[in-house]
């Protein structure tokens, strides 16, 4: 089982970034080497005390971003050769043997060492996502950001840590956190964790595209990709059931509301629309709890609010599979942080909560 995600800084070499191994009990890990990481136990914690430094946020965004050796090691390990790879090394045996140049040969042979031999599958693989990736976060075409609070153009730093609302492309959630995503549903394929994966507020649907995205790159023609969202923006606060959503404005932005439409068009841009992907569509009380899910490998949790959240895991967590993850875009909003913990405290789950860019955390079941 992959059990950790390499971590490579600028000009600090490498680390380990461990993946909890599931211990006897559901919900239960154990992480040898988190060392002295915080694993925050109250909700918001991190928002007060905070990353210090521009350079911190980088630098953790930076650690997300690498993908681990073992993990590369075993996606080589999945698939043959293909037949576009071997009908190009037909070609240049045959080029060897008509009698190509030494000379020729020779910068062939470096160019494939240097480049790690562009026609192996997995480097294909991996280029597709990275493009996919770069695609959807709208870092492609340096896609200006929309929100109301900032300047209306691209900053790739806000990109990184999906500080912003872009303008055109499908995600808001940064690469860092997409990377992250893209990583936690290759383990769950290179592991066999059983289970399909779902996304709970989805916006213009750029984690669940990714998430397919992954599928098809990996040839996974199995699993269902659950598209959950309203559709018309976040709900008004109910305070009384929800006293720490009081006061909450998401509902007032209307830059939030993309119609389903919009998300299966997105969808269908990128050539990933099949029977396999499933839009849940209604407020998450109403869908989440009837949805046809049996077992879930990726849980993704991204409404917001405590009402969202609580819904969620509620209706959820329980499908979640030994060895799936959790993961939780806005933990750093108070109100999403008391939810989870909140749901974690009744439920007795210890598995620690780990960062991935300063705003979402995720653990594994």
């Amino acid at each position: 089982m992959v059990e950790a995600f390499a971590v490579q800084v600028r000009g600090a070499g490498q680390g380990a970034h461990p993946t909890p191994r599931p211990a006897h009990g559901r919900g239960r890990a154990t992480v040898d080497d988190v060392g002295a990481r915080h694993v925050p136990r109250h909700p918001g914690e991190n928002v007060e005390r905070g990353l210090q430094r521009d350079d911190d946020r980088v630098a953790l965004a930076l650690r997300s971003l690498s993908l681990s050796r073992t993990t590369s090691r075993l996606a080589e390990l999945l698939l043959p050769p293909d037949d576009a790879a071997c009908n190009l090394r037909s070609v240049e045996q045959r080029q060897t043997a008509a009698g190509t140049s030494a000379h020729s040969r020779s910068r062939e042979g470096s160019h494939c060492m240097s480049h790690d031999c562009i026609d192996h599958p997995t480097v294909l693989r991996s280029r597709y996502l990275n493009l996919l990736e770069s695609a959807l976060t709208g870092s492609l075409i340096r896609d200006p950001s929309m929100d109301p609070w900032g300047e209306k153009k691209y900053d790739p730093h806000m990109r990184t840590l999906g500080r912003d609302w872009p303008s055109f492309a499908q995600t808001m959630i940064g690469n860092t956190r997409l990377r992250s995503l893209r990583h936690m549903c290759e383990t769950v394929l290179i592991d066999n964790i059983p289970g399909d994966m779902i996304e709970t507020g989805v916006w213009r649907g750029g984690g669940c595209i990714m998430m397919k995205g992954v599928l098809a790159a990996y040839g996974d023609e199995r699993r269902k990709i659950f598209v959950a969202d309203s559709f018309c923006g976040l709900p008004k606060p109910d305070a009384e059931s929800y006293m720490a959503d009081a006061g909450d404005t998401h509902h007032t932005f209307k830059q939030l509301a993309i119609s389903c439409d919009e998300v299966k068009q997105n969808f269908r841009n990128y050539g990933l629309l099949d029977e396999n992907v499933v839009f849940l569509e209604g407020w998450f009380k109403d869908t989440l709890p009837v949805a046809p899910i049996k077992k879930l490998a990726i849980l993704r949790l991204d409404g917001d609010m405590y009402e969202s959240t609580i819904q969620a895991l509620d209706a959820l967590y329980h499908k979640v599979s030994a060895g799936g993850f959790v993961i939780v875009d806005d933990y750093q909003l108070k109100p999403c942080a008391q939810a989870v913990h909140d749901f974690r405290d009744t439920h007795a789950i210890t598995s620690p909560i780990l960062p991935i860019d300063g705003m979402g955390s995720w653990w594994r079941v």
